[in-house]
């Protein structure tokens, strides 16, 4: 847009790529679906959990990586050698979206194992979703070495760099 250029109501003049960006928002902004409603209203009716997000320096020197929730907490459930984790997917609610992701269930308590990008809450709500399982190639168990100074370390075994990220995320 040239300075200055404005409608005859004074308002900026858009350009030929700002009228296509809009152009094209709108074109996806539609109501959702009859499926669509029917489905978000069986999600949001399924019962919620808290979920602890450990410090993030102690998840990062047990190995889990940023945006790999699927596949940090398949390699908690395969280094676990006492076989107490348990891998659940579900929706992690942000605002009035829903994002797939998961978490790990420790003898009744509820963990994200995933490092965040910018400063997130220790605890948030968490809809495990029973429809949903994230499969994934075996992996192996390996020696693992635990900071015995700290406390959220010694619930869990040191996860290997390197393990292997979701395959496929199947619903039933």
């Amino acid at each position: 847009m040239m300075q200055g250029d404005t409608t005859t109501n004074g308002e900026p003049q858009l350009s030929e790529v700002e009228k296509f960006i809009l152009s094209s928002s709108e074109e996806l902004a539609f109501p959702p679906t009859e499926w669509e409603t029917e489905t978000l209203a069986e999600v949001l009716a399924l019962p919620r959990v808290v979920v602890t997000r450990p410090p993030e320096d102690d998840l990062l020197k047990i190995g889990m990586r940023r945006n790999d929730c699927h596949a940090n907490c398949a390699a908690q459930v395969a280094n676990d050698i006492e076989g107490r984790s348990r891998h659940v997917s579900g929706w992690y609610i942000s605002g009035s979206d829903l994002i797939l992701h998961s978490i790990v269930e420790i003898d009744g308590q509820w963990f994200c194992l995933t490092p965040q990008i910018a400063k997130a809450s220790p605890r948030f709500e968490f809809i495990p979703d029973p429809a949903i399982e994230c499969k994934f190639p075996p992996m192996a168990r390996r020696e693992t070495h635990i900071d015995p100074g700290a406390s959220f370390l010694k619930r869990f075994e040191s996860i290997p760099k390197g393990t292997s990220k979701c395959a496929t995320v199947f619903a039933h």
